[in-house]
């Protein structure tokens, strides 16, 4: 499945791009939504970009599911949020992988950030 969304925000690209890569800005968002049970996996360069990952362990609830799926997950396990920003060559232009990962749950979410200003 393929889902594309596009954002405007009221700054400019490199501006966003030094938010998006701040540590404070994580510590803020995760402040304000009153989340206090995190840690940072990595905030770091590396060969390929600059890595963020984020975890956080979450209750799962299996209420809702069907028994035969209760079976598969846990009772908790840790969130995984990462980014990876990769250079390139193009000004202006900014680059992100990023994947979700809940535990060992068989499902992973992830894909392509592109950060473009309005001229690009």
């Amino acid at each position: 499945m393929k889902v594309m969304v596009d954002r405007q925000y009221p700054i400019g690209v490199d501006r966003l791009y030094e938010i998006l890569t701040s540590k404070a800005f994580y510590e803020t968002r995760y402040e304000w939504g009153k989340v206090d049970n995190y840690r940072f996996g990595a905030f770091e360069d590396t060969p390929r970009g600059k890595l963020i990952q984020l975890i956080q362990p979450i209750e799962i609830r299996t209420d809702k599911l069907p028994s035969v799926a209760r079976r598969f997950l846990p009772e908790s396990a840790d969130l995984l949020t990462e980014f990876l920003w990769t250079p390139t060559t193009q000004a202006g232009r900014y680059q992100a992988e990023y994947r979700f990962e809940l535990g060992n749950v068989p499902m992973k979410i992830s894909g392509v950030m592109i950060l473009t200003g309005d001229d690009n």
